[in-house]
């Protein structure tokens, strides 16, 4: 029987980045690819800004390409949109952020494309809205091969599974699913066993990071400076990848842990860190199942 990470083991983008959210990159792509292939990963996340300054930069994705293969490394997963559900400016520069992800996803055969709603608590649009605009994201990623992955986070107002989970279901698009990120998820209200409640072909991809026994700021700052590797911290990162693999998903498996601390490291190191966490929590995981 499969277990979770057989499917291939993903240098999400700010795990190797070295740089904050939403700033450039301080590693260049060629060292991402490099260090992400020599510590085992499958794949490396690019993100529409990263490639943007890429684009900006000179660098095509001709040579991005030939980077790529030359280490055997591919770009699964593409990101991020989060401005889907507005009006307006937000909303038009989302839609143009998309179209260029299509244009560098099909250039390198990426899987998936993960979506978020940055919307306050208490501020979110009808939830007819959210879905009509997730569904046509969805019908959209299909013409150019992509699955799509709705975050959940527990600072926004798509803050927990079942939040996320209805928006998913009421879209009713085969290529249409979440991202069950383990620090978002652990650090809101849900258990693991949530999990159950979804079917196991919804999870479009699991992106691991840990944290504190308790959070240590806002938990949005927490978010964007402060995960820990998994397994390093006090979150039960294995408990909800052991329900996942009893759930029999079997997807990518993603590292995404953004911290100020990561982002200092020398990028081999952070990769090199990165992987052999998330090999540990995933034996682990692979572990208790079998022996119950």
């Amino acid at each position: 029987m499969s277990v979770l990470g057989e499917a291939g083991l993903i240098a999400s983008h700010h795990t190797i980045s070295g740089a904050p959210v939403n700033e450039p990159a301080r590693n260049s792509f060629a060292e991402r690819v490099a260090a992400a292939a020599d510590a085992g990963f499958t794949g490396i996340g690019l993100t529409v800004l990263d490639h943007d300054h890429l684009r900006e930069s000179g660098v095509g994705n001709q040579e991005l390409r030939e980077i790529l293969d030359q280490h055997g490394v591919g770009v699964p997963e593409v990101e991020f949109l989060n401005g889907w559900w507005a009006a307006g400016e937000r909303l038009a520069a989302d839609r143009a952020a998309e179209e260029r992800i299509y244009a560098f996803a099909e250039a390198f055969g990426s899987r998936h494309l993960n979506v978020g709603a940055s919307v306050p608590p208490g501020q979110e649009p009808p939830s007819e809205l959210l879905v009509e605009r997730f569904a046509g994201i969805c019908d959209r990623a299909a013409e150019h091969g992509l699955l799509v992955g709705l975050e959940y986070m527990p600072f926004f107002a798509l803050s927990t599974l079942g939040r996320a989970w209805e928006v998913v279901r009421e879209a009713d698009r085969p290529n249409g699913g979440l991202v069950v990120d383990v620090w978002h998820h652990l650090r809101g209200p849900d258990a693991p066993e949530v999990l159950r409640t979804v079917p196991a072909d919804k999870i479009v991809t699991v992106q691991l990071g840990d944290g504190a026994a308790d959070p240590v700021m806002p938990l949005l700052q927490e978010s964007i400076s402060a995960r820990l590797w998994p397994g390093e911290g006090a979150l039960d990162v294995v408990g909800l990848l052991r329900v996942l693999n009893e759930r029999g998903v079997n997807v990518p498996v993603g590292v995404e842990v953004v911290a100020t601390h990561v982002q200092g490291l020398p990028v081999g190191r952070a990769a090199s860190e990165a992987a052999r966490s998330a090999r540990n929590v995933l034996a682990a995981a692979s572990s208790s199942r079998s022996t119950e």
